[in-house]
């Protein structure tokens, strides 16, 4: 049996090896700006969403950073994230300033940052169910023959 029961990670993991996990990088970003643009959004998000919602790395370091931040009561701009991000050695795998100022300059992100928010979410939960679906199909493959310790856990 796998280790641990599974060996496998779901945020690299395809359905199919055509098709890409259920994501939406514009939506990522624009949650982002948003979160960047506006106290009150980025406190909606915070509460709202999780860190696995974000499906592209670099957006999750961001999204990371920005909760670290808020906890520490200090200000979220592109500037200040740009010198958190640096000072963790994470501002250059995360795209770099042109990134984060891209990200903060996106004021249109302020229109649909709720229904962004519902895709993330949305994408994640299909992301979990794939996953789920992937472990099940792991213990069967290697299931003992006695298939109820397989239904047990």
């Amino acid at each position: 049996m796998a280790q641990d029961g599974y060996d496998i990670n779901p945020t690299q993991m395809t359905a199919t090896s055509d098709v890409a996990m259920p994501q939406d990088p514009e939506a990522e970003s624009s949650v982002l700006s948003a979160m960047m643009i506006s106290q009150d959004v980025l406190q909606e998000c915070l509460i709202e969403l999780e860190p696995d919602d974000f499906y592209i790395p670099s957006n999750r370091k961001i999204y990371l950073a920005m909760r670290e931040m808020f906890d520490r009561n200090m200000a979220v701009d592109t500037i200040s994230l740009a010198d958190f991000l640096k000072s963790q050695g994470e501002l250059e795998r995360v795209g770099g300033r042109p990134y984060l100022l891209d990200l903060g300059n996106n004021s249109l992100a302020l229109v649909g940052w709720r229904r962004h928010v519902e895709m993330l979410r949305r994408d994640s939960t299909l992301r979990r169910m794939i996953s789920a679906a992937a472990q099940i199909t792991a213990l069967a493959y290697d299931a003992p023959e006695d298939t109820k310790e397989v239904v047990a856990s």
